[in-house]
């Protein structure tokens, strides 16, 4: 199975299929980066 496949399985729930690895990190150099060109700072919770 390749990664469109298995998007396509994980987009209509198929359970028997583990979903891809997503990273959700950011380097703090970029978002102090992104804060000094006017990214709001906003409190997230």
């Amino acid at each position: 199975m390749n990664a469109r496949e298995k998007f396509i399985e994980v987009m209509k729930f198929n359970n028997q299929v583990k979903s891809l690895k997503w990273e959700y990190a950011y380097w703090s150099a970029t978002l102090n980066r992104w804060y000094q060109e006017g990214l709001p700072k906003e409190k997230f919770i």
